[in-house]
């Protein structure tokens, strides 16, 4: 009653005490609606510029793929900061997840601290409100929890797992390369941005290769890549058109797949005349330098 109705006490309510009360309950009503779209990745907003179709999509991505219902007090309170506002939020939401929990484990009661804190700064400050209080609390958080040291060597104890719905995390963190790639190329200057807004890979469609075969057959066995072949070193992702790729097809069978492959990191692999040790070791090098520019608020 205090929260939702303050100054009412109950019993003898007025006409006007009912008037107060059912405008309070449309906007719980709303709220409610709104929780409900984000649970299921809903965008809310019209579809307006600068927010991309690759924008909206991380609210799914953040909500669904990575599970992270306990952000949704505080979507709920950005949603009043407009849809430019609320998408910076998004981003910087699912990037530093992904490094705080899903890569180095870290218990969630700090975040969600951090979250609630956050919802009464939102609601008190209202479009005053700036993005950057959000982005200093979450750096500091992260520094502190989930240093980037932490966060490079959970990425290197990732490896690929046989069993159906083992991966979603390698498979998470080679997309976010792909759509960060031509920002980090470009100079990896100020807050991480996708380019190509309007390019989606479908999570469901998109499949991850082995560079190395997954299962070698006995003329292409590589003793010096066998221990590493399901490692963050020999991964990447292919194309949803291409997906039917033999995995244990050679390097030199599917040298000119990846070349002619739309991903970044794909082409940069098909560049290669050979992949063996040196050369996984140089790709595993470069990808978790791309993540520690990319995993940042």
């Amino acid at each position: 009653m205090e929260a939702f109705f303050e100054g009412l006490a109950p019993g003898g309510v007025k006409k006007k005490d009912a008037k107060y009360i059912i405008a309070q309950l449309k906007v719980i009503h709303a709220d409610v609606e709104r929780c409900r779209a984000f649970t299921k990745g809903e965008w809310i907003f019209a579809d307006q510029r600068p927010v991309t179709p690759w924008d909206r999509a991380r609210l799914a991505s953040l909500v669904v793929h990575l599970g992270h219902t306990l952000s949704v007090p505080l979507l709920l309170a950005a949603s009043e900061l407009g849809h430019v506002n609320f998408r910076d939020i998004v981003l910087m939401l699912e990037r530093a997840f992904f490094r705080y929990k899903i890569i180095c484990n870290e218990h969630v009661t700090p975040l969600k601290g951090l979250y609630y804190s956050e919802c009464e700064v939102i609601r008190t400050q209202g479009t005053a409100y700036s993005v950057n209080s959000l982005r200093q609390k979450l750096g500091g958080l992260l520094e502190q929890r989930a240093p980037l040291h932490n966060f490079i060597n959970g990425l290197m104890s990732l490896h690929y797992q046989s069993k159906t719905g083992g991966n979603k995390n390698i498979k998470h963190f080679l997309m976010m390369l792909d759509s960060y790639y031509a920002w980090y190329e470009s100079g990896a200057v100020g807050v991480p941005k996708c380019f190509e807004g309007h390019r989606l890979l479908d999570f469901g469609e998109t499949s991850i290769e082995h560079v190395y075969p997954k299962n070698a057959k006995a003329a292409d066995i590589d003793i010096e890549m066998e221990p590493r072949k399901n490692s963050i070193g020999n991964l990447t992702i292919l194309d949803p058109e291409i997906n039917s790729m033999a995995d244990n097809d050679n390097f030199a069978a599917k040298r000119g797949v990846f070349k002619s492959s739309s991903i970044a990191l794909n082409q940069k692999i098909g560049k290669k005349l050979k992949w063996n040790l040196k050369a996984s070791v140089e790709y595993e090098r470069n990808v978790l330098e791309m993540a520690r520019h990319i995993f940042v608020v």
